[in-house]
């Protein structure tokens, strides 16, 4: 009932809040229920016969179940915040691992955990490390279930990085870690206690982060591995620093994407209805000028930009307002909700005086861009709910109706089903992939509104990334969201975060004129981006991080690339056939031979990495690259 619960109300509980709501419901819905049953037998036996027997005997059960229902629903609702507050350390850990390119796993039971380190390591290689990082996500369900010294020998014998998030990992190895002393844990949001305090270390060495007295992360190192306890107050850059630094001093390698000075270009609109409809935002269009000088002042900077191509125009019918073709024939027939290919639309706008020829921008786009990109932005940046939208009164004033993958059009925004947002996608992929031809990746949704399925929709749809106020990348059959890539306002005066996405909107070329663009990249090559790309770059460094086994008796590291054919042939255009990312090697050892694919580009050896560059032939997409290693300490 309870599992069923979860399932209702979309909730995640972990195996601990299972347990303990699940028996503490359990207890109290019991009670209910026996002490209705017992009424209703209390009246049977007074002499309370036929239907006023059968009701009352009926009833308690029945009446059971609703106060079931409420029991769960309440208790569920009284969890939501906490539950919430706690998936936030889970969220940040992966925050660093999906931000660096980190190899990693997430597990929530110690069965599945114990399957996949056991085929992991039997590949023919001297102590194998399938993964670099293990992510509890949450307390394994089976965690009492499995042999506590086992468990413990992953610590002490190899070089893993287990990440215990919110308190969970303590009951993992409560009894071989804490003896019979239970650790002091702080499940609110805001505490600033760690959830391994000092008087949990038993001696051991433990790495505190810059603020002692209220740290909120500790790391516990043993003969081999490390333990990394996070709370749900964590500061990312912290936890970051911390997780790097603990991977660090493994005796392991591993690898993490070079973004330290790059920043995404991302220009969102083009395509759309909403600049003619909505007078708060409408604008002139670009011309074919405006298009040419943005891609001059782009070559300047060596840069690339990704365009959020709004691929269907929605027609409003209103003739009032505007005049419409499509193909270079005039619409003389309206139909109020009918959508277009933006591709083939010429717009008249009464009030400006002016054409919106989307036509032509989007035969400049196809024929004659160099250094564009182009990305899914919605379908058509306007609610889905056509008919309710052309009846709405403040249809050209509320930006709300301007929103598709979530319900913004009343106060309380609501989710969009999961079968409206597949249409949705459906819709949008078809016409994007009438006008462009480069593979699909990256989603945009319209105003960055979406639901709490959105990104597994579209990663379904056939999307790697979801760009919205950060990014969300495909990775191992989840789209996993990242923080340390947010999306940025390219007009920001805050502290610069690299690697960023600086998102601004054709309205602003329109109002500023191009030498505005010009300015916004000067002032961030001065605040340190070393070079301005797209989503589609961004994807595929992020995706296209080597793995790493490491073999101790032969002192070889093997680098693993996953590339398919068409991967490769965007690694040509938008990489330019090189891969640049570090690695960071086990302490004491160093690189002896690169093979000719590899090349060496930096070394830190303060931080243990070096900088390495990948030129892959094709036929060597799927064979791993062998690393010669000297001074090689591997446990």
């Amino acid at each position: 009932m309870l599992r069923g619960a979860q399932r209702h109300f979309g909730l995640e509980l972990d195996g601990a809040q299972r347990f303990l709501l699940g028996d503490s419901l359990g207890f109290a819905l019991a009670a209910v229920a026996a002490a209705l049953l017992l009424a209703g037998l209390i009246r049977l036996r007074r002499g309370h016969t036929g239907n006023a027997a059968v009701i009352f005997i009926a009833i308690p059960p029945f009446l059971g179940l609703l106060a079931a229902q409420a029991g769960v629903r309440g208790a569920v609702q009284r969890l939501e915040d906490f539950d919430r507050a706690d998936r936030g350390a889970p969220q940040r850990a992966l925050d660093i691992l999906v931000g660096h390119g980190l190899d990693f796993e997430i597990f929530t039971s110690w069965s599945s955990f114990e399957k996949a380190w056991r085929q992991g390591g039997t590949r023919g290689h001297h102590n194998t490390v399938p993964f670099s990082a293990v992510i509890w996500a949450g307390l394994p369900v089976d965690a009492g279930d499995g042999p506590e010294s086992w468990s413990m020998s992953f610590v002490g014998r190899y070089p893993l990085l287990h990440v215990g998030l919110g308190a969970h990992l303590p009951a993992i190895y409560h009894s071989s870690v804490f003896s019979t002393r239970t650790p002091r844990l702080d499940w609110e949001a805001g505490s600033a206690r760690s959830a391994a305090d000092r008087a949990c270390a038993y001696g051991r060495t433990v790495a505190w982060t810059a603020g002692a007295p209220d740290a909120t992360l500790s790391a516990h190192a043993f003969d081999a591995g490390r333990v990394l306890y996070a709370v749900p107050a964590a500061n990312v850059s912290e936890l970051a620093d911390l997780l790097l630094s603990s991977l660090s001093e493994l005796s392991c390698a591993f690898t993490t994407a070079h973004l330290e000075d790059l920043a995404v270009l991302r220009l969102d609109d083009p395509g759309t209805a909403q600049s003619a409809y909505l007078e708060s935002w409408t604008h002139a269009p670009l011309s074919l000028e405006n298009w040419e000088e943005i891609e001059r002042i782009l070559t300047t900077f060596e840069a690339r930009l990704s365009i959020g191509y709004v691929p269907g125009w929605l027609d409003d019918g209103d003739e009032t307002r505007g005049d419409l073709e499509f193909l270079g024939k005039k619409i003389t027939a309206r139909h109020p909700g009918e959508i277009f290919s933006s591709a083939g639309v010429r717009y008249f706008h009464r009030e400006l005086g002016q054409w919106y020829d989307l036509a032509a921008q989007a035969d400049y786009f196809m024929q004659r861009a160099t250094r564009l990109d182009f990305e899914v932005h919605g379908y058509t940046h306007i609610s889905p709910d056509v008919e309710k939208y052309l009846r709405a009164a403040d249809r050209h004033e509320n930006p709300n109706w301007y929103r598709e993958f979530l319900d913004t059009s009343e106060r309380s925004a609501q989710p969009r089903t999961a079968a409206q947002q597949a249409a949705i996608l459906r819709a949008a992929i078809n016409l994007h992939q009438q006008v462009f031809t480069a593979p699909l990746n990256a989603l945009i949704p319209p105003g960055h509104a979406i639901s709490p399925d959105t990104l597994e929709l579209a990663r379904r749809a056939g999307f790697r990334m979801v760009a919205d106020s950060c990014v969300a990348v495909e990775r191992g059959g989840r789209m996993l969201r990242t923080r340390l890539i947010p999306g940025t306002d390219i007009t920001s005066e805050a502290p610069a975060a690299l690697p960023s996405v600086l998102i601004f909107h054709d309205r602003d070329i329109a109002l500023h004129g191009t030498a505005w663009l010009s300015q916004q990249l000067a002032r961030w090559h001065n605040r340190g981006v070393g070079r301005f790309t797209t989503l589609r770059e961004l994807a595929l460094r992020l995706r296209l991080i080597p793995k790493n086994e490491l073999d101790g008796a032969r002192h070889e590291l093997r680098l693993s690339f996953s590339m398919t054919a068409a991967e490769h042939g965007e690694f040509l255009e938008h990489l330019g056939g090189r891969l640049d990312f570090w690695l960071y090697l086990p302490a004491g050892n160093d690189i002896n031979l690169l093979p000719p694919e590899i090349v060496l580009l930096q070394r830190e050896p303060a931080r243990g990495r070096v900088l390495l560059a990948w030129q892959p032939a094709p036929e060597h997409l799927d064979r791993p690259l062998i690393l010669g290693l000297k001074k090689a300490t591997v446990r």
